[in-house]
């Protein structure tokens, strides 16, 4: 019998090392070629069907189902995936075998169609969960070290042993050398050309998560492969083991599940800082990695790796390593924010989110009771209904007995994002009107709460999450301002927020949110950094400057006609104790008051950290002010307020003290539980002026003061240069105030009473303080357009106040992501943009 001669083994050896060394080549040549004389980096992907493309996408399916087997439980593959028609410009039908756990889509330019093809993936899901959980697959966490090495190791091995190179007369030392350099260098030219395409950034950010990933990975790697090749080389054979032995490959494969196993960890860490985010449902749909506990418990979810849906997603693909890309899209029409409209699509974008519909597929119809039949079917949990114990505990959460009194069909709390997606795609199914409800303060029915419609309660969203940094907390749209500062105050950080404690986050960032910090930071909407925000199609998206500039425009200052937002981000700045408090002075003080606010607006740059608050009231048969002045240091009657602080009172609660604090006394101003009316108005800054305004609310006073207790409130504040420089914050807000138009004065008149009997001769004489008040100020040449949405009246049309320009280029923006005007039409609640606001259907 032949034995194999050493001459032989290194035939073979050197013939291997020559095909590695040649495919090593052509996957540099080819770049170079393609990326000097076509500039055309699209065209690379083919090169990732190269089995070390194959290696590197198993690799990050098998990193998912490690990390995320465990901690949420199994992960089922669907009998069958293909590719639907209705979501293409082309009949495919491609059935792609369950065995196959990743699904890449290559994008080759020059075969793809001019006209671009949108894929979607129809899933066959279980109708149960499985029972059993993933018992993950540790070994595949490291196919690419291993995909490198085993190809580096062949290369090197055959250089010193071609070469007879050695270290310090070893061999040994050598080979582990040029190994880990091949290794390195293979891998990061085959990872670069994995990530880049895939996100469309070919920049120096690329090389750098290239260098970090393959680096820490395959040095964690070659531990266990090189120490174990130390171990026998020198241990066991005492450096007398020849390369060109079968016993010495044999050995070398040995070590390969001992490198798997070293490099679990820094795969384990990529994979938590590649995933904090997994694109689920559709290309652009972000859903934060806690939401998979609720997505397992309807049934199944998938993996894939989606290698292009267009620029922002491969972009948010890529973020840290790579981001795990979940491909299930729901059948769509044309236009890509389009919602759905038959059963057929609806059961196909629910199944997108998790959830199952198909053995109880719904008839189309315009009924609310249908509408919250399905809900309570598919997300039991978190729907109520009247007479139950949670809708009763959810109405009395309102502010305003008008809110109160409103009755809806069915409420929902949703825990997640996941959950407010489900229902708004219900909900446009049985075109049944819905409210979205935050902190519930606002003042007239309807607003946040709907007469037999569906009322979607976030007051369980309550995240107050600040970043490891310390520069953002994520706020979840449920929480109230108390619960954000109770939190960020112990650890000496604030946001720009409201200044009465139980007001909701949403509603009052959404409008403007005008703050104690104001005029060192702006207003509450120009200091949100990023909104998770749920598209009328179900989509959830994160929306900031960079991914959406113009939806991130409209969110700030828009209102609620573009989405529901779930959660902020909002920028931190350091705060400590703060001095404040409430002052009262008695009715004849207003001429100095007065006129010291307006020297207050005037002299505003020179004192960004100061903040002022006057009210005017009728309490009890007495008129008297309430003024509240604010200091964001801890310096006892700043020098700013000092025209105030030398006006007589009759008490005075000015203290060092915290925001929570401030907020709280504040907050005993604005009792609940009343029948409550605001209206606004915004004028020239001018002392003579609000005198004027003084004696007009006066006079309408007194024809209603008779009222059962009733509290009417006369407040102005200044929104002075500072705050309207940061406007421009972020590439500005859409509120459409000028720096040249400022400073100005911000009226609220805000009125309480019991009856509501007196509804009608009340909200009529607010109207009078409004249009009398604005006819003197465009007698005195200090009248402003300018409508603050948080303290508006139904009847004003506040998107006329934010200029034509900003109207018209929030109606463009509001038809490119609302096509079908679901915000519009549906949510007939608080202001909308062409100025026809709603309030209760009729």
């Amino acid at each position: 019998m032949e034995t194999t001669t050493p001459s032989q083994v290194l035939t073979a050896l050197t013939i291997l090392a020559g095909i590695f060394l040649a495919l090593g080549a052509i996957c540099l040549i080819i770049p170079i070629v393609d990326m000097v004389w076509r500039k055309g980096w699209r065209s690379m992907m083919w090169i990732m069907c190269v089995p070390i493309r194959f290696s590197r996408t198993r690799e990050l399916h098998a990193d998912l189902r490690t990390a995320t087997g465990f901690q949420y439980g199994p992960s089922t593959l669907p009998t069958s995936v293909r590719y639907h028609s209705s979501c293409t410009s082309a009949t495919v039908d491609q059935r792609i075998p369950a065995k196959e756990r990743l699904v890449m889509i290559l994008a080759n330019p020059t075969r793809a169609p001019r006209k671009r093809v949108v894929p979607c993936l129809h899933h066959s899901i279980p109708k149960r969960p499985p029972r059993r959980r993933l018992r993950a697959n540790m070994r595949r966490t490291t196919i690419t070290p291993w995909v490198a090495a085993v190809r580096c190791d062949l290369v090197g091995e055959w250089l010193v042993y071609g070469t007879s190179t050695t270290i310090n007369n070893r061999a040994i030392w050598a080979e582990l050398l040029i190994d880990y350099a091949f290794a390195i260098l293979f891998g990061i030219v085959f990872q670069y050309f994995s990530i880049a395409p895939m996100s469309g950034d070919y920049s120096g950010q690329t090389i750098m998560r290239v260098l970090k990933a393959d680096i820490l990975s395959l040095t964690s790697f070659e531990v266990g492969l090189f120490g174990w090749m130390i171990a026998y080389q020198v241990g066991i054979w005492g450096y007398r083991l020849e390369m060109n032995t079968w016993v010495y490959w044999w050995m070398m494969q040995v070590g390969m599940p001992l490198g798997f196993g070293t490099a679990v960890p820094v795969n384990w860490d990529h994979v938590h800082e590649a995933g904090s985010h997994i694109i689920i449902a559709s290309a652009s749909t972000i859903i934060d990695k806690s939401e998979l506990t609720r997505l397992g418990e309807g049934g199944t979810w998938y993996e894939h790796v989606s290698v292009r849906d267009g620029a922002r997603v491969a972009r948010d693909a890529n973020e840290g390593l790579v981001r795990l890309v979940e491909v299930r899209l729901p059948a769509t029409t044309a236009d890509p924010y389009s919602a759905p409209h038959t059963t057929d699509e609806l059961s196909h974008a629910l199944a997108s989110l998790g959830v199952d519909i198909r053995g109880q597929l719904p008839v189309p119809q315009d009924s609310c009771p249908a509408a919250c039949a399905l809900l309570r079917t598919i997300r039991k949990n978190i729907l109520s209904t009247s007479g139950s114990q949670t809708y009763a505990q959810q109405q009395g959460r309102y502010w305003s007995l008008q809110q109160l009194e409103t009755l809806p069909a069915c409420r929902v709390t949703p825990q997640i994002a996941i959950d407010v997606a489900v229902t708004l795609l219900v909900t446009q199914f049985f075109r049944c009107p819905f409210a979205v409800k935050s902190g519930g303060h606002a003042a007239f029915a309807g607003a946040s709460n709907i007469q037999g419609g569906i009322t979607v309660d976030l007051s369980s969203l309550t995240q107050v999450e600040v970043s490891k940094d310390r520069t953002v907390t994520k706020v979840g749209a449920g929480n109230r301002w108390l619960d954000v500062y109770s939190k960020l105050d112990p650890i000496g950080l604030s946001v720009v927020g409201g200044r009465v404690a139980d007001i909701g986050v949403g509603g009052l960032t959404l409008g403007g949110g005008v703050s104690f910090f104001s005029g060192r930071y702006g207003w509450a909407l120009d200091g949100v950094k990023n909104y998770q925000l749920v598209l009328a199609n179900g989509q959830i998206r994160d929306i900031n400057q960079k991914s959406d500039p113009d939806l991130y425009f409209a969110l700030r200052g828009g209102g609620n006609n573009f989405g529901i937002v779930t959660r902020f981000d909002l920028e931190n700045f350091p705060q400590g104790l703060m001095w404040g408090g409430n002052t009262i002075h008695p009715p004849n003080t207003h001429a100095s008051i007065y006129q010291a606010f307006e020297n207050f607006a005037n002299n505003a740059s020179q004192n960004p950290d100061a903040a002022l608050l006057t009210a005017y009231a009728y309490s009890q048969g007495s008129y008297i002010f309430a003024n509240n002045y604010e200091y964001a240091l801890p310096t006892p009657f700043p020098p700013a307020f000092n025209e105030f602080t030398s006006i007589p009172n009759i008490t005075d609660t000015q203290r060092i003290t915290t925001l929570t604090d401030l907020t709280v006394e504040l907050n005993a101003s604005n009792p609940g539980g009343f029948r409550e009316h605001y209206t606004t108005a915004t004028f020239k800054n001018s002392a003579a002026l609000q005198v004027r305004i003084l004696d007009i609310f006066t006079q309408e006073v007194e024809t209603i003061k008779d009222a059962a207790d009733i509290l009417p409130a006369l407040v102005m504040q200044p929104i002075t240069l500072p705050m309207i420089r940061l406007f421009r914050k972020n590439g500005g807000n859409a509120l459409g105030v000028a720096e040249a138009d400022g400073p100005l004065i911000l009226m609220n008149l805000a009125i309480l009473w019991s009856s509501k009997a007196d509804d009608d001769r009340i909200i009529a004489a607010a109207a009078r303080v409004i249009s009398r008040s604005q006819q003197v100020a465009g007698e005195m040449g200090l009248g402003y357009r300018y409508i603050y949405q948080n303290y508006a009246s139904l009847s004003q049309d506040v998107f006329k106040g934010y200029g034509e320009p900003n109207r018209q280029r929030l109606l463009a923006i509001s038809r490119k992501y609302d096509p079908d005007q679901v915000f519009r039409n549906l949510q007939p609640g608080y202001f909308k943009l062409d100025g026809v606001n709603g309030g209760n259907l009729t």
